[in-house]
C-alpha cells in the first residue's frame, strides 16, 4: 500500500469556545524537503453556534480528505501551461494557474490525442467536450481550483446542465461523462464521474443516408448555382473521394492524360497513396472547370471558388451543403458525405461486380465492401422483389 503524505484533516474547536476561531488542521509532506508542513484552514467555519460549526467541520473534513487524497498540495503549484481548449483564435494562448486545474489537464490530454490513433474528427469531438465543461466551470466559478476538489456534486450538476437546460440527447451525455472520465484518469486521480443516473442507449442512427434518386436532381438543380460545390460533391458520388481527401486534394494529383485521380497518402483516410479511374460524367465537370489550367500546386477547392493555394476550412463544403438542403426543407439524415455512400449503393444496383466496386471504393478487402453495402441497402434479393408470385 502506498503510504500517505498528509495527516488527517481534523477539527480544532478550541474546546467548544464560539468566541474563538475553529478550524481545520492538517499536514503534508513538502515534496522536496519531506518534510510535514502543518496546515490550518479557518474558511467556513464562521457560524455562530456550536452545532453549526460541527455539522459545517463534517462537511469540511470529508472535502479535505478527498483533495489530499488527490494530490493537493499547498501552494508552489503555479503552472504555465498552453491552453489547448480554446477555438483557433485561442490556439496559441498561454495560461497562468496557481493550481494544476481541469483546463490544464485537458489541455495536456487533448495534445495526447494525434493520429492516425484518433480521427480529427474524434479529436474535436474531445476538444469541444472539454471545453464545454470547462466553460461550465467558469460559470459556477469553479474553474481556478484544484482538479481533485471536483466532486461527485459538480459532474451531477453538469450531467442535469447537460440534460435539463442544453435539452441534450442520452447518448451525447454519455459521451461527455466518457471524455471526461478520460481526463481525470489522465491526471492520475480517483474520477468523480460516477453514480450518475442510468442512460439509456439510443438506437438512433446518426450515420448519412443515401440519398433517392429524385431527391438528387432536387439537390442538383440547387447546387449547380455554386459550381465548386457541384464539383465536389461529383468527386463524392463519381469517384468516392472523402471530405477530407477533397480538401486536400491538388491539381497535380488529377491525371488529364489518363483520367485517373492520385488519393496521396499525407491526405488518404487509410494512409496510402492509391489511384482510381474517373467516369465519364465527372470527367466532363473537371473539363467545364478548367482544372488543367491551373498549377499543380493549387488545391481543387480553395477560396473564390476556384483553385488555389489556400485549403478551404475543414467545414465549409459540408455547411455550404447543408444550407442547400435546409433551404429546400429536406431531411437532416441526408448530408454532404451522402453523396459517396449514393454513389456506392446505384453502382451496386446497376449489377456491378463487388470487387470492381472494392477498388473504386479503395477498401482493403471484398468483406470491408460487403459489410458496407449491407449497412447502406440491407440485404435485397432482386429475385424475390421482381419474381413474386401474386395471390
Amino acid at each position: 500500500m502506498k503510504k500517505k503524505n498528509y495527516r488527517e484533516p481534523y477539527l480544532h474547536d478550541c474546546n467548544g469556545d464560539i468566541s474563538k476561531r475553529w478550524c481545520i488542521r492538517f499536514s503534508v509532506q513538502d515534496p522536496d524537503t519531506l518534510k510535514m508542513i502543518q496546515l490550518k484552514k479557518y474558511k467556513g467555519l464562521n457560524q455562530k453556534t456550536a452545532d453549526e460549526r460541527y455539522k459545517s467541520a463534517e462537511l469540511l473534513i470529508e472535502e479535505w480528505k478527498h483533495l489530499l487524497e488527490s494530490g493537493w498540495m499547498p501552494g508552489g503549484n503555479s503552472v504555465k501551461y498552453k491552453y489547448s481548449l480554446g477555438y483557433r483564435q485561442e490556439a496559441s494562448k498561454i495560461r497562468i494557474d496557481s493550481l494544476k486545474t481541469f483546463a490544464y489537464f485537458a489541455s495536456k490530454y487533448v495534445n495526447t490525442l494525434t493520429t492516425p490513433k484518433y480521427r480529427r474528427k474524434t479529436m474535436l469531438g474531445y476538444k469541444s467536450k472539454c471545453r464545454q465543461f470547462n466553460y461550465w466551470l467558469e460559470s459556477n466559478q469553479l474553474d481556478k481550483r484544484f482538479i481533485g476538489e471536483i466532486s461527485n456534486k459538480h459532474i451531477s450538476d453538469f450531467f442535469y446542465f447537460l440534460r435539463n437546460d442544453q435539452n441534450r440527447e442520452d447518448i451525447t451525455i454519455s459521451k461527455y461523462m466518457q471524455v471526461l472520465n478520460e481526463v481525470f484518469k489522465f491526471a492520475g486521480i480517483q474520477s468523480p464521474v460516477h453514480s450518475l443516473p442510468k442512460l439509456k442507449k439510443s438506437n438512433q442512427k446518426y450515420a448519412a443516408k443515401p440519398i433517392p434518386e429524385v431527391l438528387l436532381k432536387e439537390f442538383a438543380k440547387e447546387i449547380k448555382r455554386d459550381h465548386q460545390l457541384y464539383m465536389a460533391v461529383s468527386m463524392m458520388y463519381y469517384a468516392f473521394i472523402r471530405p477530407e481527401e477533397l480538401r486536400g486534394l491538388k491539381i497535380r494529383d488529377v491525371d488529364f492524360r489518363r483520367w485517373t485521380i492520385t488519393i496521396p497518402a499525407e491526405i488518404a483516410k487509410n494512409g496510402k497513396s492509391q489511384t482510381i479511374g474517373i467516369p465519364d460524367p465527372l470527367t466532363e465537370i473537371i473539363k467545364i472547370n478548367m482544372l488543367h489550367m491551373y498549377e499543380g500546386d493549387c488545391f481543387v477547392f480553395s477560396q473564390g471558388n476556384k483553385p488555389g493555394y489556400t485549403q478551404l476550412g475543414h467545414n465549409n463544403l459540408a455547411n455550404r451543403f447543408r444550407k442547400t438542403r435546409d433551404k429546400l426543407g429536406v431531411s437532416k439524415v441526408y448530408k454532404f458525405y451522402s453523396y459517396k455512400h449514393t454513389g456506392a449503393i446505384m453502382l451496386s444496383e446497376l449489377g456491378i461486380p463487388v470487387k470492381d466496386i472494392q477498388q473504386h471504393l479503395r477498401h482493403s478487402s471484398l468483406e470491408t465492401t460487403d459489410k458496407y453495402l449491407v449497412s447502406l441497402n440491407g440485404k435485397i434479393s432482386n429475385d424475390i422483389l421482381h419474381n413474386f408470385p401474386e395471390l
